[in-house]
């Protein structure tokens, strides 16, 4: 067994281990009736500024393409594509296509007669329905001497057979698999690893939970923590809260506590579903050069670390909001890091699980990631609702893309296929 497959084997053990802990660690915390997860926080309501939202969205939509066109322009990176390797190899094996033989000429010793008559000096034939000196002939339908066919209703050498023209079947496997797969130096790797582990999932934590669910969330308080709190009290009561009357201090307190107590499992749906559904790629028979690949990754990158930048500096500055409110909050780090460790263990099988089922189904139509990082978006938000911070969500979001990676990087050098579903759940 070679040091690859030991440290792959390694990292799989560890991950069962690690799903295995979890499990009996929330067995035995109900079994003592203990919480699970930390209580709700209970942070004021952000007012959010809508022109600050539009902004880091739209950054989020345009800028990433934006940039890489520009950078194409500037080095003349041609739009070329490539395709998936199965299809080069086959291609590559091509011949050009023979002319129908006479029916009479068929009957004929095959080392005598060609398509166009044609023989060269060592009795190798050269033309279409091309036969070579050991007797091996190529074209559509042809048949080498060992006795596979090539081309359409192919045959192989053990004798199976597939269907026409499925060299060029549709595949949806990650840009990172189509980027690693030509050249897959020690740059490339750490590159895409700081990129992969670190800089997308904040950036992700930062869009999706804060910004998106937190915006939501404060929408969802407003609305029904006010109509529980209209249920409560009567109408009359509740057109006091502008006044100078005596109970109107107590009616604020008894508003904001009903805005503060109200659930936020709406918003953390909808902020889930938004956050899978935009990972939804469909199946494709080409994809990007590898030199425009690099291009796109960089200027992706590039474009995270401005919006990042940008977005907290006008949150902070402009609209006042502080680093605890931003979620920055370290205080908490190693709970949020356990928190964090925790919720990948506990979730990341759901999702390889759905990874693996929806694989077959869905090939040659679409990748099943959108359906697959549900069960992870979920927690994520889960664990920004409860904690109103970043890093726990963070944590597990960098866990699960790194151990997808690493697992993808590990099992690509001894050629196994699950490697590809692995790394197709990256951002």
């Amino acid at each position: 067994m070679g040091p690859i497959s030991v440290l792959l084997l390694a990292l799989l053990g560890t991950f069962l281990f690690g799903f295995l802990a979890s499990m009996v660690w929330i067995a035995v915390r109900l079994w003592l009736r203990l919480p699970v997860f930390p209580p709700q926080s209970r942070l004021r309501r952000l007012r959010w500024n809508g022109e600050t939202l539009l902004l880091i969205f739209f950054s989020f939509l345009l800028m990433p393409s934006l940039l890489t066109v520009t950078v194409k322009e500037l080095t003349g990176t041609t739009a070329e594509t490539v395709l998936p390797e199965s299809t080069l190899a086959v291609s590559s094996a091509e011949v050009c296509p023979a002319a129908e033989e006479d029916p009479a000429a068929k009957s004929l010793p095959a080392e005598t007669k060609t398509s166009q008559g044609t023989e060269t000096a060592d009795g190798a034939e050269t033309a279409d329905g091309t036969e070579t000196a050991d007797g091996a002939e190529t074209a559509d339908g042809a048949e080498t001497a060992d006795g596979t066919e090539t081309a359409d209703g192919t045959e192989t050498a053990d004798g199976s057979e597939t269907a026409p023209g499925i060299e060029n079947e549709k595949r949806s496997h990650h840009v990172v698999f189509e980027y690693l797969s030509g050249d897959p130096s020690p740059e490339k790797y750490i590159f895409l690893f700081l990129y992969v582990v670190f800089l997308g999932p904040f950036f992700d934590e930062f869009l999706f939970r804060f910004i998106l669910q937190g915006w939501l969330d404060s929408r969802e308080r407003e609305r029904f923590g006010m109509r529980r709190f209209r249920n409560r009290f009567t109408g009359r009561a509740v057109r006091k809260l502008g006044t100078s009357d005596p109970n109107a201090d107590g009616l604020r307190r008894s508003l904001i506590r009903h805005r503060t107590n109200c659930c936020g499992w709406r918003s953390l749906i909808l902020a889930a579903f938004i956050f899978a559904f935009l990972h939804f790629h469909s199946a494709t028979d080409t994809y990007p050069s590898r030199s425009l690949l690099q291009i796109q990754f960089f200027c992706t990158a590039v474009s995270y670390v401005l919006i990042l930048l940008g977005g907290f500096s006008i949150l902070h500055f402009r609209d006042g909001f502080s680093l605890r409110e931003m979620g920055l909050d370290l205080s908490h780090w190693k709970t949020d890091l356990r928190l964090g460790a925790f919720l990948f263990f506990c979730t990341a099988p759901l999702s390889y699980l759905c990874q693996f089922l929806l694989a077959e189904p869905l090939n040659g139509i679409c990748a099943p990631d959108f359906i697959s990082l549900i069960p992870l978006a979920l927690g994520f938000g889960f664990l920004y609702m409860r904690t109103r911070r970043l890093l726990p969500g963070f944590t597990a979001h960098a866990l699960f893309n790194g151990f997808s990676f690493t697992a993808f990087i590990l099992s690509s050098k001894m050629e196994l296929e699950f490697g590809m579903m692995l790394v197709s759940l990256l951002p």
